[in-house]
């Protein structure tokens, strides 16, 4: 059951599901090319924020619950150990909040853990139909969120390069990032990300060519498309959907429904 403080209140995952929504409808209306890749840009990371504020919310309220169940165990039990039992679940539930909440951030190892022991339920099992997209999902919020998509262009190092290819300072200065292929963090930083990225695209037809495959265009070209934000922000729907179809403490909230 949904407690009432909550059920008057919107919290920033549904806000940013509304916006998300809305901005979704105002492509067609913005003014450039760049903004509307703008716009994708946003809804990919938002899609992994929304997920990401979901998870950790039904953490927070099933472990207020647990605390609370705690207490009341405690006040049916004998006035000698009352205290005792009171103190330990204090303590748990501080340990969690301090220890595993902190440390849960996006879908990788530590939210897991922290998922499970909190709700019982493993989140790669309750989300296994959508967890390969996920964790595409999240690859793609993180190197947004750094900064690493917004202009991607990759040239070759100077050494390699005919003189017109090598850009020139006021071409950078117009960019936010670009990538050497001989960047000690090309490969780990960039590569091994995006590989993960379009081995999944192109399994529903999203991405016909991965930008490491042919790299004519930018990484904005390749990812910030109408096809992949909306691809992303439908996986976003169904994985919090199966959360709310879980866990009562969200259900209510009817969040699916503000996708539309």
């Amino acid at each position: 059951m949904i407690r009432p403080a909550f059920q008057k209140q919107e919290t920033s995952v549904e806000l940013l599901i509304d916006f998300t929504s809305w901005l979704l409808k105002q492509r067609d209306t913005l003014p450039s090319r760049d903004v509307r890749a703008g716009a994708n840009a946003t809804a990919i990371m938002n899609s992994a924020s929304a997920v990401d504020g979901v998870i950790e919310w039904v953490m927070r309220e099933e472990l207020d619950a647990a605390h609370a169940r705690a207490h009341r165990e405690a006040d049916r039990s004998s006035t000698a150990s009352r205290a005792n039992a009171k103190a330990e679940a204090n303590e748990k539930y501080e340990a969690y909040r301090q220890d595993r909440l902190r440390s849960a951030y996006g879908i990788g190892d530590s939210t897991k853990k922290a998922f499970e022991e909190i709700t019982g339920v493993q989140l790669t099992t309750l989300l296994i139909p959508h967890w390969e997209g996920l964790r595409a999902l999240f690859v793609l919020r993180k190197l947004i969120a750094h900064g690493r998509m917004a202009r991607g262009d990759v040239y070759p190092s100077p050494s390699h390069a005919a003189p017109e290819s090598i850009p020139t300072a006021a071409s950078l200065q117009a960019t936010y990032f670009r990538w050497r292929e001989t960047d000690p963090d090309w490969e780990t930083e960039l590569v091994r990300p995006l590989r993960v990225a379009e081995a999944y695209l192109r399994k529903p037809g999203v991405l016909e060519r991965g930008f490491l495959a042919g790299r004519d265009e930018t990484l904005s070209d390749t990812y910030f498309t109408d096809g992949v934000a909306d691809h992303f922000w439908n996986l976003a729907q169904a994985s919090i959907d199966a959360l709310s179809k879980r866990f009562d403490c969200i259900r209510g909230h009817e969040l699916p429904r503000r996708f539309a």
